[in-house]
């Protein structure tokens, strides 16, 4: 007769016996609250950001150090079967032996994974919703090369209808806002107000469909910043540089107004007309007096 020896066989005997003992046995008192999670999850590979459409199985290993939000501090995850809480720290008594043979991971088939409610998919779900491979994870860290987001169907179609709510708001706004707010907001959204071919300033026209191409292409932004007061600061600034009424040029990494005025000190690495913007939103009293002289020159302009 051909085999293992008796020896070896009664070690993986014992070995079994100690797992399913330490499998049964109390853990130690888990500490971190667990994160409530939903009767259901599904999982989806996002392939824009590997830029791979995968097929067939992936597998995301189950251990990732990341962010925990209860004690604001850098912890390993690691899923475990057995184990009563995804933080590693909090997994007690499993022998190494154990932990090599009852790892657990996500598994993808045609980049979905689905969750239920055992506890160990409860387990899973808990470990999906802190992962750094959860794309909607605000406090991810790193760069992953697979990247999954957790499937809400009515979540994704009300974030859709306000996109869509904000694209055409800010196309409305782009289109009746009126020629002066226009020309101040699309200086700070960084359109030219130049015709290319005469040199000389574009007719309305023109720059109210750059303007309008900027609402589409980010319309979050476009409508942060209308009618705000660094708007408004950031077009009074480029006339002041573009009609020499202040100069940046007379000392480097300084600016100071045509007439020999000292405005301010330039930090090495900053552009001027960038930095002078900044500087004009500070709240200390050279700055306030730079906004106030700004707005005199050109608020009714």
């Amino acid at each position: 007769m051909t085999g293992r020896p008796r020896k070896e066989l009664a070690f993986q005997e014992q070995d079994e016996e100690n797992d399913v003992e330490l499998l049964e046995r109390p853990q130690k008192q888990v500490v971190t609250p667990s994160i409530k999670v939903p009767a259901k999850m599904v999982l989806k590979l996002r392939a824009e950001q590997s830029g791979i459409k995968r097929h067939g199985k992936v597998v995301l290993d189950g251990i990732d150090d990341v962010f925990d939000p209860v004690t604001g501090e850098t912890r390993r995850m690691r899923l475990l079967r057995g184990a009563k809480s995804i933080w590693q720290d909090e997994q007690y008594n499993f022998t190494k032996d154990y932990v090599g043979k009852n790892r657990m991971s996500l598994e993808f088939e045609n980049e979905t994974c689905v969750l239920n409610n055992s506890p160990q998919e409860s387990l899973q779900k808990q470990f999906a919703i802190l992962s750094n491979a959860n794309w909607d994870n605000e406090n991810k860290a790193g760069t992953k090369k697979i990247y999954f987001e957790i499937w809400n169907p009515e979540a994704i179609s009300e974030k859709a209808l306000q996109e869509d709510i904000r694209l055409i708001e800010a196309i409305t706004l782009a289109a009746q806002q009126p020629y002066e707010k226009m020309k101040r907001h699309a200086v700070y959204l960084g359109v030219s107000l130049i015709d290319e071919v005469s040199g000389h300033e574009a007719k309305e026209t023109q720059i109210r469909q750059r303007y309008m191409l900027k609402a589409k292409a980010d319309p979050k932004k476009f409508l942060q910043s209308a009618d705000k007061e660094i708007t408004d600061i950031a077009y009074f600034v480029k006339q002041g540089i573009a009609e020499t009424k202040i100069d940046t040029t007379k000392q480097r990494g300084h600016a100071y107004w045509n007439d020999g005025g000292y405005i301010c000190a330039i930090p090495s690495g900053e552009h001027p007309q960038e930095y002078l913007v900044k500087f004009a939103m500070l709240k200390g009293e050279e700055s306030v007096m730079f906004k106030t002289q700004l707005k005199s020159l050109y608020q009714n302009s």
